[in-house]
């Protein structure tokens, strides 16, 4: 009962989390260079952090792996 619990959990937040990371990676791929010039007129240093999502999705996706 518990592990179904665990895995449908895993369901949402592998699918989220592989979102998210493909997201910040098509972002940085699309952030050009006259964007981040605009950006250091205002002030505004950009990033795509991948750890965390990358992380959760990687357990996440384990922990559905073991269990199908």
């Amino acid at each position: 009962m518990i592990v179904k619990f665990l895995t449908i959990i895993a369901w949402i937040f592998a699918v989220l989390a592989s979102g998210l990371l493909a997201l910040r990676i098509v972002g940085f791929c699309c952030y050009s260079e006259w964007d981040r010039l605009r950006d250091n007129l205002k002030g505004v240093e950009a990033s795509f952090p991948v750890t965390w999502p990358g992380i959760v999705a990687i357990v996440c996706w384990a922990w559905i792996g073991t269990t199908w």
